[in-house]
C-alpha cells in the first residue's frame, strides 16, 4: 500500500539562509517513502531539488526536478556489481555537485526534523565512532577535501589509501599486469563513508564533523527501528538532532530486529516513529510498498 494525498502546510515558505537541497533518484517514480522524506525537506522551508535520469513520476508538489546529466552522464554512473545498486554512482555525483557548488546534498532517505542553515563550512556527520557518512554532505567548491575526493573517484581501478598495505600492494600488482580491480566490485563505501572518513581526516576536515546525534541517532544495526511500533525512536533524540538517516538500503530484508522481514518489502507499523510523522506532519497514510 502506498500514501494518500499530502497536505502542503499553509505556515510554510522559502526562507533564506537555508540551503538548496541536491537529492538523485535512479528509477521511475518515488516510492512512498522517498516521498515523505523530501517533503520533510520541503517542509523545514528549503528548496528541494530532484535530480534523474528521465521522467519521475509520483514527484509531491513544490518539489523541482533536474536533468541528472548536467551533473555526471548517465553512463558514468557506477552500480555496485553484485547488488546493481546505484548507491556507488551516487557518491560521484555528489561529489560532482559540490564541485558546482549547487548546495546541500541529502540522500532521500533522510528525514529532516529541523532546518539546516547555510553555511560555508562542511556539513556532514558521523554515523559511529569510526565513519563518517556522507547522506548529509555539504563540501566547499574550493575545499581541500573536496579535490581529494574527486581526485580519488576518478580512479576506474582505484587502489584505496584506507585498506591495509597489503591489500594495497595486491592491488597495485594487479594493476600493473593489467588487472585492476574495478571499483564496482570493491565493498561497500569504497567511494562513500570511507572515503570520505580518510580524506577528512588527511585534510584536518573531520574537526566539522556533527555528532553522531545530529544526523544518525539510529545505528544501520536499528534501521527497523522507526518503523516498528514497539521502538522508542523518540528517546534516541535530542536537541542536537536535526535529521534521521533511515537507512534505505537495509530496510527491505531482514534484520536483528526484523528477523521475517520479506526481502524486497517495506514495512511501517501503525504507531511507528515513520508512521506517526507522515500522519501528523504531513498529512500522509503511509503503510509500507
Amino acid at each position: 500500500m502506498g500514501a494518500m494525498q499530502h497536505k502542503t502546510p499553509a505556515d510554510v515558505s522559502l526562507r533564506d539562509g537555508r540551503f538548496t537541497i541536491n537529492c538523485l533518484w535512479v528509477g521511475l517514480a518515488l516510492r512512498p517513502l522517498e516521498r515523505v522524506c523530501a517533503l520533510s525537506m520541503l517542509r523545514q522551508g528549503h528548496r528541494v531539488r530532484i535530480f534523474s535520469y528521465g521522467k519521475l513520476e509520483n514527484v509531491p508538489e513544490g518539489i523541482e526536478m533536474a536533468d541528472a546529466r548536467d551533473v555526471l552522464p548517465e553512463a558514468s554512473l557506477l552500480r555496485h556489481r553484485k547488488s546493481g545498486s546505484p548507491a556507488l554512482g551516487s557518491n560521484v555525483f555528489r561529489y560532482r555537485l559540490m564541485e558546482q557548488a549547487r548546495g546541500l546534498w541529502l540522500d532521500l532517505d533522510v528525514l529532516l526534523l529541523k532546518p539546516i542553515p547555510e553555511t560555508d563550512d562542511p556539513v556532514f556527520g558521523w554515523q559511529d565512532p569510526t565513519l563518517i557518512n556522507g547522506a548529509v554532505l555539504h563540501i566547499p567548491k574550493e575545499s581541500p577535501l573536496l579535490a581529494a575526493l574527486l581526485d580519488f573517484v576518478a580512479e576506474a581501478y582505484p587502489v584505496p589509501p584506507f585498506y591495509s598495505s597489503g591489500k594495497q600492494h595486491w592491488l597495485r600488482l594487479r594493476k600493473a599486469i593489467g588487472l585492476g580491480r574495478r571499483v564496482e566490485a570493491m565493498r561497500w563505501g569504497t567511494f562513500g563513508p570511507r572515503a570520505l572518513t580518510h580524506f577528512a581526516a588527511h585534510t584536518n576536515s573531520a574537526r566539522f564533523a556533527r555528532p553522531v546525534s545530529v544526523f544518525y541517532p539510529i545505528h544501520p544495526r536499528e534501521s527497523h527501528g522507526p518503523f516498528q511500533a514497539s521502538f522508542d525512536t523518540a528517546a534516541r533524540l535530542t536537541d542536537e538532532t536535526i535529521a534521521l538517516h533511515l537507512w534505505n538500503e537495509k530496510l527491505r530484508r531482514p534484520s536483528r530486529l526484523r528477523r521475517d522481514n520479506p526481502v524486497g518489502r517495506l514495512i511501517v507499523e501503525p504507531g511507528s516513529f515513520v508512521h506517526q510523522f507522515a500522519k501528523a506532519e504531513l498529512g500522509m497514510r503511509l503503510t509500507g510498498d
